[in-house]
């Protein structure tokens, strides 16, 4: 028993010496948290969301194809071939590979002997018996599993038979052949003099072995110029002339009217195929990047804080990020509500797990948030956002004033109250209403509800008194007041009080005919 009043004289020597001043009051930290299924997402760019392992996450949007005006033959393996704008599907036989690919999920395995796809051109394809192409680039994306030779990746390849004295074969075919590209033109240009050229095209550097590489050849029908690339970069290059130089005339190419064999893609391989691209265009540029060069962009809805102004004290980002990836994270604050698209409202960019905030940029009701995404090169593991926890103090709401007394009158309620003793308040609302706790209304001279009332505290306090002009006679009005300081919050209501306004209250105590 002499312990405890002991500590309680203590205390209170602490508190009368001043030990414990405002300033030294507990600050309780409130906890915001949003997590991954709650999200209230405004604008999603170059981010696809889908769901892995039961999680949502997001992938980065990868390119997409180009020049698709002048695609005569677009394979991407996302889904098994069963019609194609510019062919008839004869035989398609492979494997779909989720293991390894250059875009979207899945790309074309052929490592069996009877793996190949068999296509034959309709009257609208470029390569239609009979058309002359003109312009045109073939690439691809190859992943080599074994160097070994005469691995087709395309062969478009015949001969005339109603003439049992040519011998030609016609046409042209993609192969490897020591661990090298190779593009064999058979008889496939053609002299103004109707005289067939053949023409082999190779690519100068080695494939390599188990990753993915870009190759393509273009043909440019302006020029005669026809050229090979492995990564978009240059290897060789010929002229497709009477005399194999710039200048001079050039070789048309053309398909046979007698080559009715299909077009066949994967024969005799052991590699995987991707994004498979026929143009009828000369192209010299490629994009081999998988995503855009744009980072993707996350931005949610505006959120709300709390009722009160709220000051800003840790913001964490829970999430998932790949290997050599990078996340770029920011918020930005206000005292009011603001659109999502606030094309004004200062974004303010920090370190995950931020303690310390600017003090201009620390203080509000509502918030939101931005999340950049920044992979390493074609990195397409998904990125997990799981949650966003924000904590912050609160401000105290002021105490409510002490409404003493309500009086109707002819058209008018008259208020008195007791103000708040806190040095902070700036003024005061006044809330009415026809119907008990809804304060929705307008009859006032001074303007619907509530009514903001300026009052700055000086000295002894005294009683506040306002009336209430222009308010309807014989109709109820129920009243509550609330305090507000300086950051505008709010105290909470004083107690409801009631008035009803009539003719009858005069000096005199009655009214004539009314």
């Amino acid at each position: 028993m002499k312990k405890i009043t002991l500590f309680l004289s203590v205390f209170i020597i602490m508190i009368s010496s001043g030990f414990l001043s405002a300033s030294d009051q507990f600050e309780f930290i409130n906890q915001m948290t949003i997590s991954d299924k709650g999200w209230r997402i405004y604008q999603l760019e170059n981010l696809v969301p889908s769901v892995k392992g039961g999680k949502k996450v997001y992938i980065l949007k990868e390119n997409q194809v180009t020049n698709s005006e002048f695609l005569d033959l677009y394979l991407n393996f996302e889904k098994p071939l069963q019609s194609l704008p510019n062919y008839k599907v004869i035989a398609s036989e492979y494997e779909t590979n989720p293991y390894e690919n250059s875009s979207g999920k899945y790309s074309g395995k052929f490592y069996f002997s009877e793996h190949h796809i068999s296509l034959l051109p309709y009257n609208t394809s470029m390569f239609t018996p009979g058309k002359i192409p003109g312009s045109f680039t073939i690439e691809f994306w190859l992943y080599l599993y074994k160097g070994y030779d005469n691995q087709y990746v395309m062969k478009y390849l015949g001969y005339n038979p109603s003439d049992e004295w040519d011998k030609n074969t016609y046409g042209f075919s993609i192969y490897v052949r020591n661990k090298k590209v190779f593009y064999d033109f058979a008889n496939f240009f053609w002299s103004i003099d109707n005289e067939p050229h053949s023409l082999i095209i190779q690519e100068e550097e080695p494939v390599i072995l188990h990753k993915w590489e870009h190759h393509a050849i273009s043909y440019n029908i302006m020029n005669g110029q026809i050229s090979t690339y492995k990564n978009g970069i240059e290897q060789q290059v010929k002229w497709v002339t009477t005399d194999g130089k710039i200048l001079s005339p050039i070789f048309n190419p053309f398909v046979k009217d007698e080559l009715s064999t299909p077009l066949v893609i994967g024969k005799n391989a052991f590699f995987s195929l991707d994004d498979l691209k026929i143009s009828s265009i000369a192209l010299d540029n490629f994009n081999l990047n998988r995503f855009e060069n744009n980072p993707g962009i996350l931005i949610t809805d505006v959120y709300k804080i709390s009722e009160n102004m709220a000051t800003l004290k840790n913001l964490v980002f829970q999430a998932g990020v790949p290997n050599l990836s990078h996340l770029k994270f920011a918020y930005r604050v206000s005292t009011t509500y603001f659109l999502p698209s606030d094309p004004v409202l200062e974004w303010i960019y920090v370190q995950n797990n931020i303690s310390s905030f600017p003090k201009e940029y620390a203080r509000g009701k509502y918030i939101q948030f931005k999340v950049l995404v920044y992979p390493y090169q074609d990195n397409q593991s998904p990125i997990s956002l799981d949650s966003i926890k924000l904590s912050y103090a609160m401000d105290a709401s002021p105490q409510p004033p002490l409404l003493m007394s309500v009086v109707p009158g002819n058209g008018s309620i008259k208020l008195t109250w007791m103000p708040t003793t806190e040095d902070d308040v700036v003024g005061y609302e006044i809330y009415y209403g026809t119907y008990a706790g809804n304060y929705i209304c307008s009859d006032s001279q001074s303007g619907k509800s509530p009514i903001f009332i300026p009052f700055k505290q000086s000295g002894k306090l005294k009683t506040i008194e306002y009336v209430l002009q222009g308010m309807r006679n014989e109709m109820p009005y129920f009243i509550a007041i609330k305090a507000v300081d300086a950051n505008g919050n709010r105290s909470a209501f004083t107690k409801e009080a009631y008035a009803r306004p009539s003719t009858v209250y005069t000096g005199f105590g009655y009214s004539v005919g009314q």
